[in-house]
């Protein structure tokens, strides 16, 4: 293998793992939010995402909102938590209630 196509390979290999920081749920109650209160978590996770550390629930930050949108998303700040943690199978999501 040439040093340039070794490059090559290194920087899509490095895009691969960049990309899956954009990840991006929605997931919309009712008609939506109403006004501008978020509420943000996360959500942790062991064996790369096979079992749950803890639970956010998302009922309880919308309180008695009917209408609510709550966002899941892996970030920029969850991708270096997995680089730091991933020895240890750890990751997490950014988990957004906006009402």
């Amino acid at each position: 293998m040439t040093t340039r196509s070794a490059r090559n390979l290194f920087a899509a290999l490095a895009l691969c793992t960049i990309l899956p920081s954009c990840m991006y749920h929605q997931h919309r109650v009712g008609v939506g939010p109403a006004g501008i209160q978020t509420v943000t978590a996360r959500q942790w996770y062991w064996l790369f995402g096979l079992g749950r550390l803890n639970e956010v629930d998302t009922q309880r930050f919308a309180q008695d909102s009917v209408s609510y949108d709550v966002v899941t998303k892996f970030s920029f700040t969850d991708l270096l938590y997995s680089i730091l943690l991933g020895p240890v199978t750890v990751t997490s999501r950014t988990v957004v209630v906006e009402r």
